[in-house]
């Protein structure tokens, strides 16, 4: 709950990449009334979490399904020190023409800004693109924002302005495939 709170925060412009970096742990730790130096777990945490090769079940087979079809690509807030990494580790980065990042884009999905910058560096129309997204805000309206269709994955029945939503990824199989 606390990570999901600040990665909001983050994703309004309320705290930097820094804030959320330096305060996650230190807020956690404080929390818990742990006596560990959160900054030493947060260097550990960020080396090793993205380098995890575990998937949600049918993530690997439907991308590849979708990469013989479409060109995909990843649109994300994370950044991208760490996003570069799960990628490859996740076995998939040939699956994907890029990866765009906000810090590549210079703003953070939901803006407009950011869908349109990404429609650009993948040569596509706003109506010949889907976006797939877990976050009803920066994905789901950032990405309706700019004239895209979206889906929603919306495992946990979260309020959402999606028309299609989906709990299983292998879902997409109907609307995609």
């Amino acid at each position: 709950m606390l990570n999901n709170q600040l990665w909001d925060d983050y994703q309004s412009k309320k705290i930097t990449q820094l804030d959320l970096r330096e305060s996650r742990f230190k807020l956690f730790f404080s929390e818990l009334g742990y006596e560990g130096d959160p900054q030493k777990f947060s260097t550990e945490f960020l080396y090793r979490t993205p380098r995890k090769n575990h998937m949600l079940g049918g993530a690997s087979e439907i991308i590849e399904e979708l990469a013989l079809k479409y060109p995909l690509y990843i649109l994300t807030n994370g950044f991208e020190d760490i996003q570069f990494v799960k990628v490859e580790a996740s076995g998939l980065k040939h699956c994907f023409q890029s990866i765009i990042t906000s810090q590549e884009v210079g703003t953070q999905k939901p803006d407009k800004k950011f869908f349109e910058y990404a429609l650009k560096r993948a040569d596509c129309l706003a109506h010949e693109a889907v976006m797939v997204g877990d976050h009803p805000i920066a994905d789901i309206r950032g990405a309706e924002n700019a004239g895209i269709r979206s889906i929603h994955f919306n495992q946990n029945n979260i309020e959402s302005t999606a028309q299609i939503q989906i709990k299983h990824l292998m879902e997409l199989r109907n609307y995609l495939l």
